[in-house]
C-alpha cells in the first residue's frame, strides 16, 4: 500500500472545517429541540410557508426547518462530514498501526 505524505489524508478536513461543522450540529441540535417543544406545545400545521430570510422576523421552528431544509443540501453535508471523518479515522488508525510496528521492530534489535 502506497504511503502518504504530509497532508496527504488531511484533505478536506482542516481545522477549520471541524470547528465549522461543529457549530453547525449545535446549531442543528438547538433548531429540532426548539421544533421538538414546538410541537408538544401546539397543533402541527405542516402546510405554513418557510421563514423568511429576515433576522427581525418572528417564525416558528418549523418554518425555519423547512427554510433551512430548503436552502442547503443537508443529508449530501452530513454524508460528507461522515465520510471525510471516516477516512480520516482510518488514516489515523493506519499511521498508528505503522508506528506500534515500527516501534516493535527498533525495540528487538
Amino acid at each position: 500500500s502506497p504511503k502518504l505524505g504530509p497532508g496527504k489524508g488531511h484533505q478536506g478536513f482542516g481545522v477549520l472545517s471541524v470547528v465549522l461543522a461543529n457549530h453547525a450540529i449545535r446549531l442543528l441540535t438547538s433548531l429540532f429541540q426548539d421544533l421538538q417543544v414546538e410541537a408538544l406545545h401546539r397543533a402541527w400545521t405542516g402546510d405554513a410557508p418557510p421563514a423568511e430570510l429576515n433576522i427581525m422576523a418572528h417564525n416558528t421552528s418549523i418554518q425555519r426547518v423547512q427554510r433551512l431544509t430548503d436552502s442547503v443540501p443537508l443529508i449530501n453535508l452530513l454524508f460528507s462530514l461522515l465520510s471525510t471523518a471516516y477516512r480520516k479515522a482510518c488514516v489515523l488508525q493506519r499511521q498508528r498501526k505503522g508506528s506500534v510496528s515500527s516501534d516493535a521492530s527498533a525495540s528487538t534489535d
